[in-house]
């Protein structure tokens, strides 16, 4: 999977902040990504937007279509499905993962 991390500079911080904006619901799906509102909001070239649109659809939560522009990935109920049964599954073992009883020091450093 690629990281935020992996990109650097500016570019990571335009991917940081447009991942957590979707990550969050601040933009729903199928909201248009258009680059002259991404300047306003950023100070950087229209290249490192565009860049950073490009490794946000490599991270699959951005399409773009030819003389659409970019938005916000629409994931189908499927999908949905897949991601909560994958969750569902890493919680259940992170709860096996854990010692018990539980004592008094886990307790303490869980609070």
């Amino acid at each position: 999977m690629l990281h935020v991390a992996d990109y650097g500079g500016k570019e990571a911080d335009v991917v940081k902040a447009l991942e957590e904006d979707i990550i969050f619901g601040r933009l729903a799906p199928g909201t248009r990504l258009v680059e002259d509102v991404l300047l306003g909001r950023f100070p950087v070239s229209r290249h490192t937007i565009r860049q950073a649109l490009y490794q946000l659809e490599k991270l699959g939560v951005v399409t773009r279509e030819r003389n659409k522009g970019a938005m916000v990935r629409r994931l189908s109920p499927d999908e949905v499905r897949q991601i909560y049964e994958v969750r569902e599954l890493l919680q259940r073992q992170a709860a096996l993962m854990i010692p018990l009883p539980a004592s008094d020091a886990l307790i303490a450093e869980l609070m």
